[in-house]
């Protein structure tokens, strides 16, 4: 995890050093007024992977979906920041019995002090159970626009922008029959391409990928790694103005 967080920070040094080589060059011009704000909306599946998921029975079910609304802001062409807010709902695995660790609610030794509702979803053997609950997170993002820090920004605008990002989030978990509710904060890292659908128009499209580091409790389970990871793909629109 260290070595992680040196080489976001190398890049994010890096990124500023070229960001300031191109703009004493001249190579940085807005163009118009499609570069200071944007909105985006969009979905796509997720997943999670907590203490026990790599133990469920099939990869292919453990894929759920969720959606999100983004607000951001260009400080110039290469770096900028936004705020994110997602919704959605994860499914994972754990076992009836816990495995190396246990869960953080109910009686540590099982969800349920007084037993399994029988509409849970058991494996066929009745060892584990699937788990499945809603989410939302806030999110604020640093933003940095690879294709224009990289290249620079002349006249025209790019058919594709990369952009890449960090930052935290506040997660809320809603309460369901096989999680309790979570707060707490997550750590975020991803990349969006945007796709620039007019040329000089506010309109786009884009594919985001993410990932979020979060505390051992947030699936509601605490093992032997210390924290729960989630991957999500998101595919949706955005408007520049």
């Amino acid at each position: 995890m260290k070595r992680k967080l040196v080489a976001v920070l190398v890049l994010l040094i890096a990124v500023s050093v070229k960001f300031t080589v191109n703009a004493q060059e001249g190579k940085y011009h807005f163009y118009g007024k499609n570069e200071k704000w944007y909105v985006s909306a969009g979905g796509g599946p997720n997943i999670l992977f907590g203490n026990q998921d790599g133990k469920a029975p099939s990869f292919g079910d453990r894929i759920c979906g969720g959606g999100e609304i983004s607000v951001g802001k260009w400080i110039n062409p290469g770096l900028g920041f936004r705020a994110q807010f997602y919704f959605g709902q994860y499914r994972g695995f754990n076992y009836a019995v816990p495995q190396m660790g246990k869960f953080t609610h109910g009686d540590g030794k099982s969800i349920f002090p007084k037993g399994w509702p029988e509409k849970l979803k058991f494996t066929s053997d009745g060892s584990g159970f699937w788990q499945e609950f809603y989410t939302s997170s806030l999110s604020l993002d640093f933003t940095v626009n690879l294709t224009r820090t990289i290249i620079g920004y002349d006249v025209e605008p790019k058919l594709v922008d990369v952009i890449v990002y960090t930052g935290v989030a506040y997660l809320h978990n809603i309460k369901s029959e096989t999680n309790h509710t979570f707060n707490g904060i997550g750590g975020r890292l991803g990349g969006r391409l945007n796709f620039n659908l007019q040329k000089k128009g506010p309109w786009g499209c884009y594919l985001e990928g993410q990932s979020m580091i979060a505390s051992d409790k947030f699936d509601g389970y605490v093992g032997d790694t210390g924290f729960d990871l989630t991957a999500n793909l998101l595919v949706g629109v955005q408007y520049s103005f």
